[in-house]
């Protein structure tokens, strides 16, 4: 008989805790009961961002404009709108076929037209015309047009003088004629006019390339000096700012290697000698070295000096380039003569000859538009008049004849304003070096008179102004003094005082005038034609 198992309490408490997970009396657990899991979500994939399209810039401002053979510059602004950030502004590689074009970043553009470029040869009336499209291109990469319409002239309005400009070659001519018939002054003079030239053609080239202290703007290819009467502060530890001493030269930096002034006058000196040298020998070699300083200085790219005189006449820690530098090339004129008799000679490329007249009227563009240039067009002493002078030799140059009579005009503005009635020049008189000065603004005044008369049809020489004044009224008033020189009461701090300055360089001056201008200035009792040098003799012959 079986026996009952009897269940306890205490059975089924034991077998609660043994929780029936051993292998012999519990559940059992190689297959366990599926668990109810809840599932990972799959994360959802964030979105690549779909670049925007790029906005295209859009161009408004000056995208047209007009020059003529005559009026060959312009300027303008083109405005760069763009709703993409930093892309509101304009890369600065565009070109000009016709001309030389440059643009800023901000949009602000200069296209100065070359008249003498090939495209022009042919054209001979204001009804011709050309289009420069000039290419912009915005940050973006977005582009638009620039369309510059060029227009002709009447060439007998635009016609550039085949004759020299700066000399007067009825007087050459006059000079071969008296050197042919030996006459002893002028076979003398021509000697020693070959022995300088001879000197020149053994010297090496000397650019602005070759200066060892370099301008403001960090481009060695900038002309570069310093005001000629500006010396180091005695006053400061470093010599800063450079102080003014009125007639005071200093030697030290206007007659070294270290900056331009004596590089360039030295280069202009080499010009007037050799041109004169080549005139009166008709020797090619004296012109092939003219050709080769003139290349070198204007032509050639790696030595070639930038069309403009931004860094001249500086003052160290005062100005990184003053006006006042451009009466430092009031003798230019010794450039384009060179250029002139290359031009006669052919021997120019077409490249090179383009390339010199771009810089002429790049430099002329830079001297009628730039501040500096505007300053020294607004001085009311010789600065001004010089300016005059050289402006109007470019007008002329250029063809801009029209312009050249306004100049003149100009000029007589001056007279008006400098010249006190009695026909003194208050403004140089009050200078350290009155003679020199007086000399300088009345010798400014005859080459315009001479400019005008051979290449325009205003006659300078012609014009009163209020209160009488003229030309010849400021000669009238220094003539007394060559026979009484204590009576000029004015400072002369060189040249042995008044009396040696008014023998020496004022009356020498006289006499040139004269016979530039075939007029009576001096007396018969007085002449300072024995003070000539060679190249006077031979340049001013009656």
């Amino acid at each position: 008989m079986k026996k009952a198992l009897l269940i306890t309490p205490a059975i089924i408490f034991g077998l609660a805790a043994c929780g029936g997970g051993s292998s012999s009396g519990g559940q059992d657990t190689s297959n366990p009961p599926p668990q109810t899991q809840t599932p990972t979500p799959t994360p959802t994939p964030t979105p690549t961002p779909t670049p925007s399209p790029n906005s295209a810039a859009k161009f408004s401002g000056d995208l047209a404009g007009e020059v003529s053979l005559n009026d060959t510059s312009l300027t303008g602004l083109v405005v760069v709108s763009d709703v993409d950030p930093g892309e509101a502004g304009l890369n600065t590689s565009a070109t000009a076929q016709y001309g030389n074009f440059s643009i800023t970043e901000q949009g602000g553009w200069t296209y100065n037209l070359n008249p003498a470029h090939e495209k022009f040869t042919a054209w001979t009336s204001e009804s011709d015309r050309a289009v420069e499209s000039i290419t912009l291109e915005s940050v973006d990469g977005t582009t638009t047009k620039l369309v510059i319409t060029i227009k002709g002239v009447d060439k007998a309005d635009n016609q550039r003088p085949d004759e020299l400009i700066f000399l007067n070659e009825d007087k050459l001519t006059q000079a071969k004629t008296l050197l042919e018939a030996n006459k002893t002054e002028y076979v003398d003079a021509y000697q020693a006019l070959m022995t300088l030239a001879d000197k020149e053609l053994d010297k090496a080239v000397d650019p602005v390339t070759n200066k060892t202290l370099i301008p403001a703007s960090g481009d060695i290819h900038d002309y570069y000096s310093i005001g000629p009467y500006y010396w180091p502060n005695p006053d400061t530890d470093d010599g800063l700012p450079w102080v003014y001493r009125d007639g005071e030269y200093n030697r030290d930096t206007s007659n070294g290697p270290t900056a331009d002034y004596k590089r360039r006058r030295d280069m202009l000196n080499a010009l007037e000698i050799l041109n004169l040298a080549f005139y009166f020998s008709e020797d090619m070699v004296y012109l092939e070295k003219a050709k080769e300083i003139v290349k070198t200085w204007f032509v050639d790219e790696a030595t070639k000096m930038n069309p403009n005189v931004n860094h001249g006449s500086a003052v160290p820690g005062k100005s990184d380039g003053s006006g006042f530098g451009i009466l430092q090339w009031n003798s230019i004129g010794h450039v384009m003569t060179s250029v002139q008799l290359i031009e006669k000679n052919n021997l120019w490329t077409d490249s090179d000859s383009q390339t010199m007249q771009q810089w002429f009227a790049d430099y002329y563009t830079w001297l009628t538009t730039s501040e500096l240039g505007i300053f020294e067009s607004t001085r009311s002493n010789n600065h001004g008049t010089n300016y005059d002078h050289q402006a109007l030799g470019l007008q002329i140059y250029l063809g801009k004849i029209a312009d050249a009579e306004a100049q003149i005009d100009v000029t007589k503005t001056r007279i008006d304003s400098q010249v006190a009635a009695d026909g003194s020049l208050p403004e140089e008189l009050k200078r350290s070096k009155s003679v020199n000065y007086t000399v300088n603004n009345l010798w400014a005044l005859t080459r315009i008179v001479d400019l005008g008369r051979r290449h325009t049809n205003n006659d300078l020489w012609a014009y009163t102004g209020k209160d009488g004044v003229s030309v010849k009224k400021v000669f009238d008033f220094v003539v007394p003094y060559f026979n009484n020189p204590d009576a000029w009461s004015w400072k002369q701090i060189t040249g042995g005082g008044v009396e040696p300055s008014l023998q020496d360089l004022a009356l020498p001056m006289f006499s040139k005038a004269e016979l530039m201008l075939g007029e009576d200035i001096l007396p018969d009792s007085l002449d300072g034609s024995d003070k000539f040098t060679a190249i006077e003799i031979l340049t001013y012959a009656p």
